[in-house]
């Protein structure tokens, strides 16, 4: 493929890994935990008294997949569609959204539902 060797790598990790990783990070959404990535670090929000010793190991454990996961955030336009699992009417629209604005986006199914993650193939690597 075209991506850098490092990026490469990054992504096969995160593709060999990545549906145990999605599980994680809908179970920590769930519980009200919030994820974002600011200049390259995992940041934690919303129920913050749910970081107890053992869930940040857990997130730590996990963080590299997180940032590459969380990585690059939503555009405005897509951003209520992320951060959560969605219906599959839900996904339907969203992914309508998407390529009416020409953005690129995965989406995985996770614990019933959909999930959504900006889309990580450069151009001409993207897979159906």
């Amino acid at each position: 493929m075209g991506c850098g060797n490092k990026g490469g790598q990054q992504m096969n990790k995160l593709s060999r890994y990545g549906i145990p990783v999605k599980i994680f990070y809908i179970n920590m959404l769930k519980l009200g935990l919030k994820f974002r990535v600011v200049d390259g670090q995992l940041k934690i929000g919303g129920n913050r008294e749910l970081l107890t010793d053992a869930v940040k190991a857990e997130i730590t454990k996990r963080a590299e997949f997180l940032i590459e996961m969380l990585t690059p955030p939503p555009s405005p336009e897509m951003a209520s569609h992320f951060g959560r699992l969605l219906t599959l009417d839900e996904l339907l629209v969203a992914l309508n959204t998407a390529q009416m604005l020409n953005e690129n986006i995965d989406s995985s199914p996770v614990d019933g539902g959909w999930l959504l993650t900006t889309g990580k193939f450069e151009k001409g690597n993207r897979t159906p």
